[in-house]
């Protein structure tokens, strides 16, 4: 509980009164975790996915200015800054950084690293719950890759899910 306080920021009031493993804890981890990274799976999906396939380095660069232009002019997805390198990336949560690595890594490896941390599989905790849901790798677009690097497009998982993988 001690953990559950400090690193995600689960009031002591809500351990007391729903204790460790409740719906209400579970909720406030999540996010905790969000709060924290700034996003909910590119950081740990889509970074470790990159670096474990080769995709990128702790020294890899993305010119990040602003507008990710690999499919324009169709598609150009921005970013909220103009950043750069891997740990500044990873620190400020880059989208172009995410999107360039989304993009190499593609939808069903993504998808494998996010079932290996947990997200979008069943936690087998003695509670019901959802198994979340994950993007569809056979998608017609080929720019879905982007937005499911950053956790967004049908990437949907519980706070439970959420929870979990912040501790793995």
């Amino acid at each position: 509980n001690k953990a559950k306080r400090k690193l995600v920021g689960v009031k002591k009031t809500t351990l007391k009164e729903f204790g460790a493993v409740s719906d209400r804890t579970a909720r406030e981890m999540a996010k905790g975790a969000i709060l924290m990274t700034g996003s909910d799976a590119a950081v740990a999906v889509t970074g470790i996915a990159g670096l474990a396939e080769g995709v990128i380095t702790p020294e890899t660069q993305v010119d990040c200015e602003h507008v990710y232009t690999f499919y324009a002019p169709s598609y150009q997805p921005t970013c909220l800054g103009w950043h750069g390198l891997f740990t500044v990336a990873l620190r400020h949560s880059c989208n172009i950084f995410f999107y360039d690595t989304g993009r190499q890594l593609g939808i069903a490896t993504m998808n494998e690293y996010a079932r290996a941390l947990g997200l979008g599989v069943p936690t087998g905790i003695e509670l019901s719950e959802a198994t979340g849901t994950q993007c569809d790798p056979d998608t017609p677009y080929p720019g879905d890759a982007l937005q499911a690097a950053i956790g967004q497009l049908d990437n949907g998982y519980t706070p439970v899910q959420l929870a979990n993988y912040c501790a793995t």
